[in-house]
């Protein structure tokens, strides 16, 4: 059945629709691999330290709370370098 479902180039079908990605702990943007295709890339990341560089990413959403596997509130220890505070 060739030819029945024509195919847009990969890069044309992602402009219009990226990939959606969960970045938890989005502290610092992007990382590697993604990074590479950023333009293709919609971020949802969670990170609660506002100090964070995380809103810097083009076609990012960021909410500003951590996950946790438990249900409550827990303390958030901020330490000297943004990307290293947590719940720990």
């Amino acid at each position: 059945m060739k030819g029945v479902f024509p195919l847009k180039p990969l890069h044309a079908v992602l402009s219009s629709d990226p990939v959606v990605l969960a970045d938890i702990g989005a502290a610092g943007g992007l990382k590697e691999p993604w990074r590479d295709i950023s333009e293709y890339v919609h971020v949802v990341g969670f990170e609660p330290d506002a100090r964070s560089s995380a809103a810097e990413q083009p076609r990012s959403t960021i909410l500003s709370i951590g996950l946790s596997d438990r249900a409550g509130t827990s303390p958030f220890f901020l330490t000297k370098k943004p990307d290293g505070s947590s719940i720990l």
